[in-house]
């Protein structure tokens, strides 16, 4: 069974309609097996909507007209009309070899294309090619970190001669003070 692929734009494809069979993707002179060359595919933006069919919404307002004058007319348009869902995705397809397309299609289309790119192995041989051109140079040296870390001292805290700690939060209050200004606790 075969699906049609509305490509909308990218650097792979010309846009226009194409047929997934099999995990080829083939229309306007195009022919790719993404079952071996999709590497990622990602949502760039999903609409879920319900619309009214205009005859009908018509169709509702005459009779709201007929039968309630102007306001029916309104009513009836607003209320009326057989509903259809529409969804549309647009999702981003990139290939092993860096192009990238757009298709604006519907969720299931969306999980076609996520079922072929979903091979790790895929995935990963297209890292190390991406990679395989990083050399580090032999002056490059990284530096290990030290084996221990040392911690600061805590600082004390000069007291003047009529503030003291609170035993509760450790903040600075008058020695006279029954209740500390920081945390409210009696003291």
């Amino acid at each position: 069974m075969y699906s049609l692929l509305k490509i909308v734009e990218g650097s792979a494809f010309p846009s226009g309609l194409y047929r997934l069979d099999g995990g080829v993707l083939s229309g306007s002179g195009v022919r790719v097996n993404l079952a071996e060359q999709l590497v990622s595919v990602q949502i760039i933006s999903s609409v879920d909507q319900l619309n009214r069919t205009y005859s009908g919404t018509l169709a509702s307002g005459v009779l709201g007209f007929a039968l309630l004058g102007p306001l029916g007319a309104v009513g009836g348009m607003m209320v009326g009309g057989r509903k259809k869902h529409i969804q549309s995705t647009i999702c981003m397809g990139v290939l092993d070899d860096g192009r990238v397309f757009l298709v604006d299609g519907t969720p299931s289309d969306f999980a076609a294309l996520t079922g072929l790119a979903s091979s790790r192995s895929r995935t990963t041989k297209f890292i190390e090619a991406q990679t395989s051109n990083l050399k580090l140079s032999s002056s490059a040296q990284v530096n290990p970190l030290p084996a221990e870390i040392k911690v600061k001292k805590s600082v004390s805290l000069k007291l003047k001669a009529d503030e003291k700690m609170c035993p509760k939060c450790s903040g600075v209050i008058k020695k006279e003070a029954m209740k500390c200004k920081h945390c409210k606790s009696d003291i």
